[in-house]
């Protein structure tokens, strides 16, 4: 995936495909796609903000190690944004929400994230995102100055 960081904004330089457990749903939206084979594609300038919510940073590691952690959470939390999205649009359930969160997870933990902090992101969507999914709510387009 190719995207670029400004300030705290991720934004893709170009799209990004990826497979996704929710399937037999169709839109082609200016940000998104989804087609009924569950893939997803994230347009070009799509914009998100990285892994949301109280993250425990240790004090004794570099300014390296932290950008790194950063860039292990860049495609989970892109395709979880989208996910969201999509259900605040209605292009998709709110019931897809439980396969929006198991797959942050999965894509969490492929990356090679520490296992603890995995799970307490996921029990944090699972709980805690609720709100950020809701049909018909409006989030602020993210865009990189």
């Amino acid at each position: 995936m190719k995207y670029k960081r400004v300030n705290n904004i991720y934004q893709l330089v170009e799209p990004h495909v990826f497979p996704s457990k929710i399937k037999g749903y169709n839109a082609d939206t200016i940000w998104y796609k989804i087609e009924p084979d569950g893939t997803i594609t994230g347009k070009t300038l799509y914009g998100w903000d990285g892994a949301s919510g109280p993250t425990i940073d240790d004090p004794d590691i570099s300014v390296a190690e932290r950008d790194k952690r950063r860039s292990r959470t860049a495609v989970p939390s892109l395709r979880h944004d989208i996910k969201y999205q999509m259900m605040r649009d209605g292009v998709i359930p709110l019931s897809c929400k439980s396969i929006a969160d198991d797959e942050f997870h999965d894509d969490l933990d492929e990356r090679g994230f520490d296992r603890r902090r995995t799970d307490i992101w996921h029990l944090g969507v699972k709980y805690g995102g609720a709100s950020s999914c809701i049909p018909g709510t409006k989030q602020e387009i993210l865009e990189a100055p």
